[in-house]
């Protein structure tokens, strides 16, 4: 059996994601190409054969691959520490209950509104799989996180009142001159528990791509310090494979793995 032509691309570009105390360097990629000698040969890919292919993809392609699958895998790991391993902190609810609505608000400054969780998800996966991420994490019907309807106190200015009294810190009356209005804040359901029992290092990790053409690319990722070159059977937990497909200028992943 021949083994499948590979090339340790020189690093692009370094990527860490500094997030808490926990960062993610991309090792180094390896650029998996058809053998220009023998089309029909294998290659051992954390353990699976890459299937048979006459396409050649140019380094302009390549490249820009390389760089994507950088990106992509890279916010993956932010979305894992969100939905699986970490979450948001949070405020307990007053004297310990548990919260009426089900969540609890996020006290985090890494991300302040559901928009802006939405948009990280979005940017890495199909539409398809962030609906499910943002909606569905677990298969029970999860949302992780979701808006929380908050109660604000405003004054409704009293006639023949100047502005500065109409500014100052509203009281209780009973002539209806303080109302309330709705505000939506970040919330995390207290139903999202972190897999403590999670263990994969992201902390370096390599890159197999894999371009199957110009619209599609095979990612596998070797977690836990693993070298391509040396992985057993015992490795596999250790090994993520992932797609990534384009769509117009984009490329983003079609599932969540971790």
């Amino acid at each position: 059996m021949s083994k499948q032509k590979q090339s340790l691309a020189p690093l692009i570009s370094t990527i860490i994601v500094a997030v808490l105390a926990i960062g993610l360097a991309v090792a180094a990629i390896l650029i998996m190409t058809g053998d220009n000698d023998n089309n029909n040969s294998e290659a051992q890919n954390g353990g699976a054969s890459v299937s048979d292919t006459s396409f050649k993809p140019t380094q302009e392609l390549i490249s820009e691959c390389t760089y994507a699958a950088h990106d992509l895998v890279a916010a993956s790991y932010r979305v894992v520490r969100l939905f699986v391993t970490q979450g948001l902190d949070h405020l307990d609810e007053p004297y310990g209950n548990r919260p009426e609505d089900g969540l609890y608000t996020v006290s985090s400054t890494e991300f302040t509104s559901l928009e802006q969780i939405q948009a990280l998800v979005k940017s890495v996966y199909t539409p398809e799989e962030a609906l499910r991420i943002l909606t569905d994490v677990d298969g029970s019907g999860l949302a992780v996180y979701q808006n929380r309807e908050k109660l604000v106190k405003v004054e409704k200015p009293l006639p023949g009142t100047s502005e500065a009294t109409a500014e100052a810190e509203p009281e209780d009356t009973s002539d209806g001159s303080v109302q309330y209005k709705t505000e939506y804040v970040l919330g995390i359901s207290e139903k999202f528990k972190p897999a403590e029992n999670y263990t994969k290092d992201w902390s370096s990790c390599r890159i197999a791509v894999t371009p199957l053409s110009e619209t599609e690319c095979k990612l596998v990722v070797y977690l836990d310090g693993l070298d391509p070159e040396t992985v057993t059977d015992a490795d596999k937990d250790s090994i993520l494979e992932m797609s990534m497909i384009k769509n117009g200028e984009d490329w983003r992943l079609t599932a969540f793995r971790y």
